[in-house]
């Protein structure tokens, strides 16, 4: 466990962006073989939208680093955070500390980016996407990547998250997304084995389905445990799915990324 950790938290910011390069190949040539539906537009236009996004991710987690890892520094350096204050297997607190992440980082900040009407505006950039594929995972404004990081700030003072522990979990996290988004044919019985504990690609397309209440169901990123806990599972049939919202249907515009930027100050029905 020691030496997993120890070489999560020595990644270099190079060696984690390789990491998510190789995922999002690998996903892309399954989507090629194994593809769920047809893009209802260009690919073309909207990969390369897509990755404009990819960049402003990486601005964003480029320039906040330095409060992530001060936070983690400070939390260590004084021992503050639930998790410090308590004696733990080392396997134990890795493994709640991971949950808690999970929880606290994904579920719960995914809940409020729909419940609040001002946050929502937000993350609609991200549900308006018309077509669902594994670059649609990074497909987030730059003010929610602000908001989730403030969150995990938050996160990893209260519960005193170590370098190692939150290094593997957003390495992980990063797979699970672009998993999830994929546009990738399971087979029925795998999915549902998996997505007792997991998210699979077939329980997070119903959460981009384009209304109500659909939309706001099937929150979980990593573990699908939160949505079976907390009622907000829910299942659909691939012949009803329909990506995008219902207040947001003009795919030229879903699909340009400068109107992207704007558009959680326009005027929305919700």
């Amino acid at each position: 466990m020691t030496q997993l950790l120890q070489y999560f938290s020595t990644l270099t910011p190079a060696e984690r962006g390789l990491l998510m390069s190789l995922g999002f190949i690998v996903f892309w040539l399954f989507e090629a073989l194994l593809p769920f539906r047809a893009s209802v537009v260009s690919s073309k236009k909207h990969i390369v939208n897509n990755l404009f996004f990819a960049f402003s991710t990486a601005v964003v987690n480029i320039f906040m680093a330095v409060f992530i890892l001060g936070a983690v520094e400070y939390a260590d350096t004084n021992q503050i955070g639930l998790l410090n204050m308590v004696v733990l297997d080392p396997w134990l607190k890795f493994t709640v500390g991971i949950l808690v992440l999970d929880f606290f980082t994904s579920y719960l900040i995914h809940v409020c980016l729909h419940k609040s009407k001002w946050l929502w505006r937000i993350h609609l950039v991200h549900h308006s996407d018309p077509h669902l594929d594994s670059s649609t995972a990074i497909r987030l404004h730059p003010f929610e990547n602000l908001i989730r990081i403030g969150f995990l700030i938050l996160t990893i003072l209260l519960f005193g998250i170590d370098l190692g522990s939150l290094f593997l979990y957003q390495t992980v996290a990063v797979f699970f997304s672009q998993l999830g988004h994929a546009n990738l044919r399971l087979p029925k019985l795998l999915n549902s084995l998996l997505s007792v504990f997991f998210v699979t690609p077939n329980m997070h397309q119903v959460h981009h389905h384009y209304e109500m209440p659909y939309t706001d169901s099937n929150y979980g990123s990593v573990f699908a445990i939160w949505d079976h806990l907390f009622g907000t599972y829910r299942k659909l049939s691939k012949e009803t799915l329909r990506y995008g919202l219902d207040t947001h249907q003009d795919h030229l515009k879903n699909i340009n990324f400068l109107q992207l930027l704007i558009q959680p100050f326009r005027r929305i029905k919700r």
